[in-house]
């Protein structure tokens, strides 16, 4: 093997190591989060759970708050409901669509978020964080309702601003937990039950 080759065999081995390093901490600071609590959580923690020294862990992150940053982007990345509302035409679909995604994302990601409601509580930049992203998530929502409204699709005697607002909360990880942690109720249940429900408070 060629020199140069060696050095660029060398540099993706340490890639790998690297991310995979990385995913680790991640995985190691998601299920402290969850357990303990973000505040009781420290870089030390994550480090004794992740099997690697303090100092590595900031080097890849830099704080909890960045790992936090950092699972909730992951656990939103895995889906991207925009490009499949695109791709389909018929607003009954994309409002299975929109349900569809809400309950992946909360099954998938309700023990993270409930971890961030709660340190946001104590950690104005989390709270930042947490504020931004349901502005984001009610900006696309009211984006899709102007959509249905100019396609005369929205209830007769209801406001974009009215079913912005419905949508916005009841696709709400709160109503999940009410039904899901709280009353047990089963995923499938709990999705159709969401969809029929908004389908009748939304449209003709």
């Amino acid at each position: 093997m060629s020199s140069t080759s060696e050095r660029a065999y060398s540099s993706a081995r340490r890639s790998e190591q690297a991310a995979a390093t990385r995913e680790r901490i991640a995985t190691a600071a998601r299920r402290s989060f969850i357990e303990r609590g973000f505040t009781a959580t420290t870089i030390e923690q994550i480090a004794r759970d992740a099997g690697v020294a303090t100092p590595t862990v900031y080097s890849a992150y830099g704080s909890k708050r960045a790992i936090m940053m950092k699972l909730l982007e992951d656990v939103v990345a895995k889906d991207s409901l925009r490009a499949s509302l695109s791709n389909e035409a018929d607003i009954r679909k994309q409002l299975r669509l929109v349900v569809e995604f809400d309950v992946r994302l909360f099954t998938q990601g309700a023990d993270l978020i409930g971890a961030l409601r709660g340190a946001s509580a104590q950690d104005e930049a989390l709270n930042e964080l947490r504020m931004e992203g349901e502005k984001r998530r009610r900006k696309s929502q009211s984006e899709l309702i102007h959509v249905w409204a100019e396609r005369g699709a929205l209830r007769q005697g209801l406001s974009e601003n009215e079913a912005a607002d419905v949508l916005w909360a009841m696709t709400s990880d709160l109503v999940y937990n009410l039904f899901v942690r709280g009353n047990r109720w089963p995923i499938a249940r709990y999705e159709q039950w969401l969809y029929s429900t908004l389908e009748a408070l939304l449209l003709r």
